[in-house]
Protein backbone atom coordinates (compact mmCIF):
# COMPACT_ATOMS: atom_id res chain seq x y z
CA UNK A 1 0.00 0.00 0.00
CA UNK A 2 1.00 3.72 -1.20
CA UNK A 3 2.25 5.73 2.01
CA UNK A 4 0.71 8.63 -0.04
CA UNK A 5 -2.60 8.01 0.74
CA UNK A 6 -4.11 9.27 -2.83
CA UNK A 7 -1.79 12.54 -2.42
CA UNK A 8 1.63 13.19 -4.25
CA UNK A 9 4.80 13.82 -1.87
CA UNK A 10 4.91 17.67 -1.09
CA UNK A 11 8.49 17.94 -2.50
CA UNK A 12 7.32 16.82 -5.99
CA UNK A 13 4.67 19.59 -6.59
CA UNK A 14 6.91 22.81 -5.42
CA UNK A 15 8.38 24.65 -7.71
CA UNK A 16 11.88 26.67 -6.58
CA UNK A 17 12.36 29.54 -8.12
CA UNK A 18 15.74 31.32 -7.75
CA UNK A 19 16.32 35.26 -7.29
CA UNK A 20 16.26 36.16 -10.50
CA UNK A 21 13.90 33.84 -11.94
CA UNK A 22 11.34 35.79 -9.45
CA UNK A 23 12.72 39.15 -10.42
CA UNK A 24 11.92 38.31 -14.33
CA UNK A 25 8.16 37.02 -13.40
CA UNK A 26 7.17 40.12 -11.60
CA UNK A 27 8.66 42.17 -14.59
CA UNK A 28 6.76 39.99 -16.64
CA UNK A 29 3.66 40.28 -14.61
CA UNK A 30 4.19 44.32 -15.23
CA UNK A 31 4.65 44.73 -18.95
CA UNK A 32 1.26 42.40 -19.19
CA UNK A 33 -1.19 45.15 -20.72
CA UNK A 34 -4.44 45.52 -18.39
CA UNK A 35 -7.12 43.69 -20.51
CA UNK A 36 -9.51 46.12 -21.70
CA UNK A 37 -13.51 45.93 -23.04
CA UNK A 38 -13.47 48.46 -25.74
CA UNK A 39 -14.11 45.78 -28.54
CA UNK A 40 -16.19 43.47 -26.09
CA UNK A 41 -18.53 46.71 -25.72
CA UNK A 42 -18.23 47.69 -29.83
CA UNK A 43 -19.30 44.35 -30.68
CA UNK A 44 -22.54 44.17 -28.28
CA UNK A 45 -23.57 47.56 -29.28
CA UNK A 46 -23.48 46.70 -33.40
CA UNK A 47 -24.71 43.08 -32.82
CA UNK A 48 -27.32 43.36 -30.30
CA UNK A 49 -29.85 46.37 -31.76
CA UNK A 50 -33.13 44.12 -30.64
CA UNK A 51 -31.65 42.53 -27.76
CA UNK A 52 -30.81 46.54 -25.91
CA UNK A 53 -34.48 47.17 -25.75
CA UNK A 54 -35.02 48.24 -22.43
CA UNK A 55 -31.35 48.68 -21.26
CA UNK A 56 -29.62 51.42 -19.62
CA UNK A 57 -26.26 52.90 -19.77
CA UNK A 58 -23.80 54.76 -17.63
CA UNK A 59 -20.87 55.92 -18.11
CA UNK A 60 -18.12 56.85 -15.54
CA UNK A 61 -15.67 59.05 -16.75
CA UNK A 62 -12.55 58.24 -14.57
CA UNK A 63 -10.29 59.80 -17.36
CA UNK A 64 -11.25 62.98 -16.28
CA UNK A 65 -9.97 62.67 -12.25
CA UNK A 66 -7.20 64.83 -11.68
CA UNK A 67 -5.54 62.18 -9.39
CA UNK A 68 -5.69 59.51 -12.01
CA UNK A 69 -4.84 56.10 -9.98
CA UNK A 70 -4.86 52.63 -11.65
CA UNK A 71 -6.62 51.10 -9.28
CA UNK A 72 -9.63 53.55 -9.74
CA UNK A 73 -11.40 51.29 -12.22
CA UNK A 74 -11.61 47.88 -9.92
CA UNK A 75 -13.20 49.94 -7.00
CA UNK A 76 -16.14 51.19 -9.44
CA UNK A 77 -16.12 47.75 -10.62
CA UNK A 78 -16.57 46.48 -6.46
CA UNK A 79 -19.12 49.18 -5.71
CA UNK A 80 -21.14 48.27 -8.88
CA UNK A 81 -21.39 44.61 -8.21
CA UNK A 82 -23.68 45.86 -5.31
CA UNK A 83 -26.02 46.18 -8.29
CA UNK A 84 -25.77 42.89 -10.10
CA UNK A 85 -27.56 41.21 -7.38
CA UNK A 86 -30.84 43.60 -8.07
CA UNK A 87 -30.50 43.74 -11.42
CA UNK A 88 -31.87 41.76 -14.12
CA UNK A 89 -28.96 42.25 -16.24
CA UNK A 90 -25.68 43.95 -15.28
CA UNK A 91 -22.43 43.76 -17.60
CA UNK A 92 -19.42 46.71 -17.00
CA UNK A 93 -16.91 47.40 -18.98
CA UNK A 94 -12.98 49.08 -18.70
CA UNK A 95 -12.15 51.57 -20.99
CA UNK A 96 -8.38 52.13 -22.23
CA UNK A 97 -9.06 55.88 -21.14
CA UNK A 98 -9.91 54.70 -17.78
CA UNK A 99 -13.13 55.04 -18.06
CA UNK A 100 -16.23 52.16 -16.96
CA UNK A 101 -19.11 51.79 -19.44
CA UNK A 102 -21.97 49.79 -16.98
CA UNK A 103 -24.72 48.42 -19.07
CA UNK A 104 -28.22 47.10 -16.70
CA UNK A 105 -31.71 46.74 -16.86
CA UNK A 106 -34.19 46.04 -14.57
CA UNK A 107 -33.21 48.54 -11.66
CA UNK A 108 -34.54 51.09 -9.99
CA UNK A 109 -33.26 54.89 -10.12
CA UNK A 110 -32.88 55.08 -6.85
CA UNK A 111 -30.81 52.35 -6.63
CA UNK A 112 -28.10 53.19 -9.43
CA UNK A 113 -28.34 56.98 -8.04
CA UNK A 114 -27.17 55.63 -4.64
CA UNK A 115 -24.70 53.74 -6.03
CA UNK A 116 -22.85 56.79 -8.29
CA UNK A 117 -23.33 58.98 -4.96
CA UNK A 118 -21.10 56.06 -3.85
CA UNK A 119 -18.69 56.30 -6.24
CA UNK A 120 -18.63 59.99 -6.49
CA UNK A 121 -18.23 59.97 -2.75
CA UNK A 122 -15.42 57.50 -2.78
CA UNK A 123 -13.30 59.82 -5.67
CA UNK A 124 -13.90 63.18 -3.01
CA UNK A 125 -12.55 61.53 -0.64
CA UNK A 126 -9.20 60.99 -2.19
Amino acid sequence: MSSFRGRPPPSRDRVRLSASEKQAAVAAAKDQKPEYDNDKLLNLLRSAKGELAGMRLIHMHLSLLKDKDPTSQTVVRTIVQELATKASYLQSFNLSNGDVVVLYKGLKLSGVTDICQKVEQVFLAK
